[in-house]
């Protein structure tokens, strides 16, 4: 029995010696100098390890390096189907080992690679010639190369990696050392394919590209560590590259000057590449400098409970499928801060899942370009929550011929778009069935076409700061109230942040408080430590603290937000609307903003709105109940297309609005509307039509100041439409400066002045001041008082029964005008200047006239043409002041006689200080004969029952009036 056993035993024993690898050490033969892998005599025993068992070849330190080993025989290739030879380099090989096949082509069968900590460099390849290397078994084998040595491990540009059998087998690189790869790792067998995979906390770094290699690159996976694709590398998988496919291990993709050209997928929602790609897991891409093409989805965050990242500081991405960020559940990240990013097909989806959650930043001087055709527009919160913010000097560009930018696109969905930088370039911003908020904190959004929907339809807008619209010289439609931010909103001040182990930035929740809308960011540091908070947004309504969460940004992290936020009161930003010439902005919405309006480019913005409120806090042009400005600029245009824009024909404004040079308020024809304070600054305020008789174009508020500046004559023009008229309020204050320096006039009405509006059914009144010349030259009709105080009014069309004062230092004029129906007066204070004409003119009074000022009067005696000033009243001097000016430059005929004044009667005792009745006087070189109670009027005419004349008379019939010094004579010429 017992020798049955002992023969059954060795016979045992026998077989498992043949069927089980051995383990063949390097000895390098004969005094350990063989440098000859195909040589038996350079391994234990004397015996090639066997890529049929397979046999492992193993370095030990046995033999003393650096060794540079040649493959110069066949004789260990194997043969199809062998599993090919371990490769085990222990501890005790502290030397470098370098594997190379010469000039020899046939291939050495290898299966799996170990390198064990603390050995020395290892490297395939010479960087010379080919070498050739099976990897063992068939197709579907996976072949682990692990590298644990501080060391990196080196494959060169040369080796060429042939497939067993075929079919497609899986380099596994795995370790906690590096793995640096000079090739691109295809399969060099026409038709194969290698997958490769990423394990270990050690990096792969792609620093070539195979000059060798026929075959493809298939699926790349990369559960943990880095995999860097740096200059001069480049790698085109033709299967799904997946990052962060580990539930417990952080994995990232960086592309730092090579290329990596993920070529798989066929309709644009096809996997190309994805990040995040299991629960728990984490994964980052990051393109630095080089080149990230995409043919179809980018996908970050694409597993339920997984986080993806992508983050961009440089370089070129193209992708011509999907940008999903977010997934099932998944959360995903976007970050990008420089280079250029263009999706060429597909729509980026962000907050893609029911239950996701995404954000996309642009910030920096990034480029994004989003040129796809149709319905490839950007979704935020598709299914679940997105959020898109831009910032800096970012530029995000869209087609025109895409749907721009939609958020909340289904129910479930909920999308934010935060301007706070920037521009925006996009056919429109508008919203599906669920929810979206767009939270305008600055930068620019900008008109890609014409588009009568290219804001609208929100669930809210928020102006916060100051930012910008831009046409782009399209016609667009905003419908959506821009509407000012309510209550408090949130600050970061007060939070402390701790912890790191992060691979790219945390998505941040922000949750309680009372409000909505509240959004920020994380920041770390390159070593992924949590450094800070930033607010994308502050929110509105909070009434308490809310609370601050952090949401993936790396497994294991140790990231937390300490502390509690602080509330702010929001305030209203303002708004730019720009563009050129030949684009129009209109604005349509119930806004209550309250910041300043600035309109340039030469752009007609246009509200049609009405809101026939009193004193409302809503328009198409914001809240008009607070003190703000509306600034026309560059030859721009503000037309008001429906009634009542700022509010009813009794309501009072805040809102001033600044006419600059070339730039004009009007209005679309057929409608009124209640102005407030206007300054016109070579600006023009232009009527075309009004309402009815009792609302005309315009009325102005019981505040309002029409103040005129600048360095060009401004206007109020009449268009050719019924009731085009502007009614004054009670005492409406016109200012006019010296704008033209000169005499020239610096404010021209041509549209007619009237008595307020028939909601208010009272006399309009004009106030005068300011330095400048005001010239009337409509038919206006207003009965209340016209106090001219400073500067100069001319009256060139005419007046209602209006009482005009003249203060002291101001002028009344006019050429060709009238004041009054019937009941009309004048009266010229001490100091102030009555002076029909402007150079020789006659001015019309159908009322009284008084004056105790100076009554200024110029005659040419060369031509017998001399100013007139016809009063259909009683005229009044209560010693007046009269300045002669004589144009001709005393040329003139005895017996010339001209009319000073035409009046139907003359209060007894008014005389001209100095001057008496039917008395001879010299002035001008000559002698003239002063009559105050004529029967006949001068040459120059007059309408009245009796005239004051002056006749030029022979001497010496005269008073000299220089030795009397009754009067100055004041000779000029008038251009």
């Amino acid at each position: 029995m017992k020798n049955k056993l002992s023969l059954l035993s060795f016979l045992t024993l026998a077989a498992s010696t043949q069927l089980h690898a051995a383990t063949r050490i390097w000895d390098g033969g004969t005094g350990g100098t063989g440098t000859d892998l195909g040589q038996g005599i350079n391994w234990s025993g004397d015996t090639l390890p066997s890529a049929a068992t397979p046999d492992t070849a193993q370095w030990d330190g046995s033999v003393t390096g650096p060794l540079t080993l040649l493959y110069t025989t066949a004789n260990i290739g194997g043969t199809s189907g062998n599993g090919g030879i371990n490769l085990d380099v222990t501890s005790g090989q502290t030397s470098s080992l370098t594997l190379d096949s010469g000039a020899v082509t046939s291939a050495i069968r290898i299966n799996n690679v170990t390198l064990a900590s603390g050995s020395g460099a290892f490297k395939l390849g010479d960087a010379a010639n080919a070498f050739n290397i099976t990897l063992g078994g068939a197709g579907g084998q996976t072949h682990t190369w692990t590298n644990n040595s501080a060391n990196t491990a080196t494959i060169e540009s040369e080796v060429r990696f042939g497939m067993g059998g075929s079919g497609t087998h899986t380099l596994a690189l795995d370790g906690s050392g590096n793995w640096e790869v000079k090739n691109n790792l295809a399969a060099s067998n026409a038709g194969a394919i290698l997958n490769v995979s990423k394990a270990g906390a050690g990096s792969l770094i792609v620093s070539g590209t195979s000059v060798f290699a026929t075959g493809s690159l298939g699926a790349i996976n990369i559960s943990a560590g880095k995999t860097d694709i740096v200059t001069n590398g480049s790698m085109t998988p033709i299967g799904i590259t997946s990052v962060g496919t580990s539930a417990v291990t952080n994995a990232q993709l960086l592309i730092s000057g090579g290329s990596f050209n993920a070529n798989v997928g066929n309709n644009a929602y096809d996997a190309s590449i994805s990040a995040g790609t299991t629960s728990g897991g984490a994964g980052d891409i990051r393109l630095t400098s080089g080149t990230l093409t995409v043919k179809r989805q980018l996908g970050l965050g694409t597993s339920s409970g997984g986080y993806g990242a992508y983050t961009q500081t440089g370089g070129t991405a193209s992708v011509g499928g999907f940008l999903a960020i977010g997934l099932g559940t998944g959360t995903g990240v976007f970050n990008q801060s420089a280079g250029s990013y263009t999706n060429s097909a597909g729509a980026v989806t962000n907050g893609a899942g029911t239950g996701s959650r995404g954000v996309m930043n642009l910030g920096g001087t990034a480029i994004y370009n989003q040129s796809g055709t149709g319905d490839t527009g950007i979704w935020l919160g598709e299914n679940g929550n997105g959020t898109l913010n831009v910032s800096g000097s970012a530029t995000l560009t869209m087609a025109a011929v895409n749907n721009g930018i939609q958020l909340g696109r289904f129910a479930s969905g909920s999308g934010t778009f935060n301007l706070n930088g920037g521009t925006v370039t996009t056919f429109s911003v508008n919203k599906g069935a669920g929810a979206g908020t767009l939270n305008l904190n600055g930068g620019t959004l900008k008109a890609a076409a014409a588009n009568a929907g290219f804001l609208t339809g929100l669930t809210s807008a928020f102006v916060n700061s100051n930012s910008t619209v831009d046409n782009n010289g399209f016609a667009v439609t905003i419908g959506q109230a821009l509407l000012a931010p309510t209550g408090d909103g949130v600050s970061a001040t007060g939070l402390g942040v701790s912890g790191g182990g992060f691979i790219n930035t945390p998505l941040v929740t922000i949750t309680g408080g009372g409000g909505s809308g509240a959004t920020a960011v994380a920041n770390i540091d390159a070593s992924g430590n949590l450094t800070g908070i930033t607010m994308t947004n502050p929110g509105v309504g909070y009434t308490s603290a809310p609370t601050f969460a952090l949401v993936g940004g790396g497994s294991g992290n140790t990231g937390a937000i300490t502390g509690t936020a602080t509330l702010a009161a929001n305030t209203s930003g303002g708004l730019t609307f720009t563009g050129t010439s030949a684009g129009s902005t209109t604005l349509a919405g119930a806004s209550t903003f309250a910041g300043d309006i600035t309109i340039s480019g030469g752009i007609s913005l246009i509200a049609n709105r009405s809101n026939n409120t009193d004193n409302p806090t809503s328009s198409a042009l914001g809240n008009n109940q607070v003190s703000r400005v509306i600034n026309i600029t560059g030859g721009s245009t503000l037309q008001f297309n429906a009634g009542d824009t700022l509010g009813s024909a009794v309501s009072n404004f805040g809102t001033r609005i600044v006419v600059g040079p070339g730039s004009t308020v009007t209005n679309g024809g057929g409608v009124f509307n209640r102005l407030g304070s206007l300054d016109l600054n070579g600006g023009t305020l232009s009527t075309v039509s009004g309402a009815v008789a009792g609302y005309q174009s315009y009325s102005f508020d019981a505040n309002a100041v029409v103040t005129v500046g600048g360095s060009a004559a401004s206007a109020i023009s009449a268009g050719a439409g019924a009731f085009s008229g502007v009614h004054l309020n009670t005492n409406t204050e016109f200012n006019v400066s010296d704008a033209t320096g000169g005499s020239a006039a610096d404010l021209v009405i041509s549209a007619p002045l009237i008595d307020r509006n028939g909601s208010e059914s009272a006399a309009g009144g004009l106030k005068k001041t300011g330095a400048g010349t005001l010239t009337i030259s409509s038919a206006s009709t207003y009965t209340g008082p016209t106090a001219v105080e400073a500067g100069t009014l001319l009256v060139n069309g005419s007046l209602g029964d209006t009482a005009v004062t003249v203060a002291s230092g101001a002028t009344l004029g006019g050429t060709g005008g009238s004041i009054g129906v019937t009941t009309g007066s004048v009266d010229v204070a001490v100091g102030g200047i009555l002076a029909p004409g402007s150079s020789i003119g006659g001015l019309i009074v159908n009322g009284s006239v008084t004056v105790a000022g100076t009554y200024s009067f110029e005659y040419d005696g060369g031509t017998g043409t001399a100013d007139s000033l016809d009063v259909n009243g009683t005229l009044t001097l209560n010693n007046a002041t009269l300045v002669l000016n004589d144009l001709a430059g005393n040329s003139y005929t005895p017996g010339e006689k001209f009319t000073l004044f035409a009046y139907d009667s003359l209060t007894p005792g008014s005389l001209f200080s100095g001057y008496s009745d039917d008395t001879g006087y010299t002035f001008g070189g000559g002698d003239w004969i002063f009559n105050y109670d004529d029967t006949t009027a001068g040459q120059n005419g007059g309408i009245g029952t009796r005239f004051i004349t002056i006749t030029a008379v022979p001497e010496p019939t005269t008073a000299l009036l220089g030795a009397l010094g009754l009067m100055a004579l004041l000779r000029r010429r008038r251009a």
